[in-house]
């Protein structure tokens, strides 16, 4: 706080941070809060063009860096004609910057005696609507955005991670998250309410996971999807029994939640949520499956509609849109982004770009993005459906599927899949066939290719407009022909 003073940040001031997750992370934020200026947490992985954007948009009036993130921060600024004061560690490691470069020695933590830290009261009244951050989107589908995320919202996201009730002042949640995603900051708030603790770890690691759960006493986590199905295909170690975790978050479920409660002797629940929005779907412990999103939150109200926004009714697949009974509980806008925002918040709900069914007991089940639905012989597929059901496969470690032009105007499905490092390795007409097992016809990739390697955002998320314009090659197994494919034109794909 005192530091962000002395570097003259003051209230509105946007501050970008590229951290590791750490607690200077996490003091650098509250710091920033206490203040009333704006966080813009940034992935420290960025470089480049896509660092630029990120700086380029949100006119920070200051950029605070680890220093394992010197050497692309300084490319960027010295390929461009920004000029942004920098905070760093140590200013000894930074090369010539030129005379009119500012830079400012930011201090780092150091925990008093007995672990605790010095509070002085808010010199001002924290409203809900005063913005904390502004977060940047994956941009799976065009430049990313940034998310402005107020107190209001943050607060919600905090007290819905599990039903209430579950945590008091002896818990202690394990959070190995990248500081960057909100997921990595509502912890502090749940277990602020309480007065738990949080462990933060820099990322999650499958061999140290359980190690770390004993080793701090840790009682509480999330689980993203691909998380928990790391955990679940390791096998059975002595170092997973009787360990103190009781409550796991898993987003989204995995087939095997069930089983991974038998097995690790934890309970689970879901929900469904996003940055620019707090959880309005969740299922509470007692989920009536393996795949539900959960029911409706108290304090929401969800719709699933038709491309003009029209209800569609129990058993069809819809894209889900909310709103809430209170101000203040969804993200304020897409920053410097009238177009999006107004996209986004049509007809006085927000639009997820998530399709859904729900049940009639009231019961949402996720069927895919918007945006990656594929259409094939007049049937909606669930690329997200299809891709668990390769993923099933005991030989596939990961897979993404998608829509590719077909010669006849429709749709043709093609899969992408990263085999695990197991013998033997299965041949393309053995996916295939174990796929025709599992799923209906018209859900059989025509082309699969298996690859080392998605492209990715930085956040991590497969780029799928990436995978859509891969031309087709000799290693492209063509399941119609039972063969490698061969002159087939790239130019039929794109069409």
């Amino acid at each position: 706080m005192t530091f962000y003073q002395d570097c003259g940040v003051s209230a509105g001031d946007r501050v970008l941070t590229l951290f590791k997750t750490s607690v200077d992370a996490y003091l650098s934020w509250l710091g920033l809060g206490w203040l009333g200026a704006i966080e813009v947490p940034t992935n420290p992985d960025l470089k480049g063009a896509l660092l630029e954007h990120v700086v380029r948009d949100a006119e920070p009036a200051l950029i605070v860096l680890d220093d394992d993130c010197l050497t692309s921060v300084i490319s960027m600024l010295q390929g461009s004609d920004l000029a942004v004061p920098l905070a760093v560690q140590d200013r000894r490691q930074l090369p010539a910057l030129g005379e009119e470069a500012v830079v400012h020695e930011r201090p780092t933590y150091q925990p008093s005696a007995d672990g605790g830290l010095a509070a002085e009261p808010v010199p001002r009244t924290i409203n809900p609507w005063d913005t904390t951050m502004i977060l940047y989107t994956s941009g799976t589908t065009g430049p990313p955005k940034g998310v402005v995320v107020n107190w209001g919202q943050f607060t919600e996201h905090g007290n819905s991670i599990f039903p209430e009730g579950s945590v008091d002042e002896t818990d202690s949640y394990y959070c190995p998250l990248s500081v960057f995603h909100v997921s990595a900051r509502t912890p502090l708030q749940l277990m602020a309410n309480v007065g738990g603790r949080v462990v933060i770890h820099p990322r999650f690691s499958v061999s140290q996971f359980w190690t770390h759960i004993h080793e701090f006493g840790c009682t509480s986590t999330l689980l993203m999807g691909a998380m928990a199905l790391f955990l679940w295909r390791q096998e059975p170690s002595a170092v997973e029994l009787n360990s103190p975790l009781r409550n796991v978050l898993m987003a989204p479920l995995i087939p095997q939640a069930s089983q991974m409660e038998e097995r690790f002797g934890f309970r689970v629940c879901s929900l469904f949520g996003m940055t620019e929005l707090a959880n309005p779907l969740a299922t509470g412990w007692d989920r009536v499956d393996d795949k539900s999103c959960g029911t409706v939150r108290g304090g929401h109200e969800c719709r699933l509609v038709d491309s003009n926004d029209c209800p569609v009714p129990d058993g069809e697949v819809g894209e889900l849109v909310v709103r809430h009974d209170e101000p203040w509980k969804l993200a304020t806008e897409y920053w410097k982004n009238p177009t999006a925002t107004a996209s986004a918040l049509r007809n006085q709900w927000f639009h997820t770009g998530d399709l859904m069914i729900r049940n009639s007991s009231g019961d949402y089940y996720y069927s895919d993005r918007l945006k990656d639905s594929i259409r094939r012989r007049g049937e909606n597929i669930s690329s997200f459906e299809l891709e668990r059901e390769v993923a099933s496969h005991p030989s596939v470690f990961a897979a993404a599927a998608v829509g590719v032009q077909a010669e006849d105007g429709d749709q043709d499905v093609r899969v992408f899949v990263i085999l695990k490092d197991a013998e033997p390795t299965p041949e393309p007409a053995t996916l295939i066939e174990y796929l025709r097992g599992v799923v209906p016809s018209y859900m059989v990739p025509k082309y699969l290719d298996v690859v080392e390697e998605f492209p990715l955002t930085p956040s991590g998320k497969i780029r799928k407009a990436d995978l859509k314009i891969l031309a087709v090659t000799a290693d492209t197994w063509d399941s119609s022909a039972g063969a490698y494919c061969s002159g087939i034109s790239q130019e039929v794909l794109n069409r």
